[in-house]
């Protein structure tokens, strides 16, 4: 009797470690941020990243994975790149921050975001492109020789809360969509959000041929992490999941900022 107890129970345990675990992996909010080692009057700390090229007619920090945009809180990794038509980009006035509003300061409430000037007075415009990431090493819950993997219950969420669209000819219309390292390839998502200030929210994304589930694969690299021109959406099935975040573009002209204050993703594992 003993024996055959011990075999169920080893069944019972052996199924119930075989059970997929569904949560959350990323729920990045600004406002939750807890800064070590700065200030304690500091309401934001600026990107930990020198730039890699600083022009009047550009300023840009690389795509990279190695080293993050921001260490302070769950480390977020990418790229900035801002490009203006005429040499009156404003160096002073272009500038990154992970701002926590505590204590409450300029621009009263807590976001990610950039801001880029130029001093044209609105005659020249700048292009803008980023993607924020977050890396399998820092998802919640999740051991380094666990394998994430996204199913139809898996989300992904992001609150934009200013992304300026083009004051003139709109040569970078706002585009925000998702990005997802899946193994050793980077993948796009067809959804797309357009609006300056929202939300893009999907979910039964994986191995979903409908509109609007697809991905596309694209290959970022330091210099060029642009959203493709024409893109092969197609279904994709996601088992290996090794970063998640969003990319962006948008133009504009005098002082602009572009913002988020929500990012989170859900899995199963």
């Amino acid at each position: 009797m003993m024996k055959f107890t011990a075999v169920v129970v080893g069944f019972v345990v052996a199924g119930l470690a075989a059970l997929a675990w569904a949560g959350s992996i990323v729920d990045f909010d600004p406002g939750k941020v807890v800064f070590k080692d700065i200030d304690a009057d500091s309401s934001y700390v600026e990107i930990q990243r020198p730039k890699d090229v600083d022009k009047n007619t550009q300023q840009t920090w690389n795509f990279a994975t190695t080293q993050p945009l921001f260490s302070q809180g769950t480390p977020i990794y990418g790229g900035i790149s801002i490009v203006c038509s005429a040499a009156t980009l404003d160096s002073a006035g272009t500038f990154v921050r992970l701002h926590t509003n505590k204590p409450d300061a300029w621009p009263q409430k807590p976001l990610l975001f950039f801001q880029t000037s130029d001093t044209s007075g609105g005659t020249n415009q700048f292009n803008i492109n980023t993607i924020f990431l977050w890396k399998k090493a820092d998802f919640a819950d999740v051991k380094a020789d666990q394998k994430v993997k996204f199913d139809a219950s898996s989300t992904l969420h992001v609150r934009i809360q200013d992304w300026y669209a083009a004051d003139g000819d709109k040569t970078k219309p706002i585009d925000i969509r998702f990005v997802v390292k899946n193994g050793s390839k980077y993948y796009l998502s067809e959804a797309s959000q357009t609006a300056a200030s929202s939300t893009l929210d999907l979910t039964d994304f994986n191995n979903n041929s409908a509109a609007g589930k697809r991905w596309a694969e694209f290959s970022p690299t330091a210099t060029d992490f642009t959203i493709p021109a024409t893109p092969n959406y197609v279904a994709v099935s996601f088992d290996d999941v090794q970063e998640v975040g969003m990319i962006g573009q948008g133009s504009g002209a005098f002082a602009r900022m572009y913002s988020i204050d929500q990012f989170s993703a859900s899995c199963t594992k």
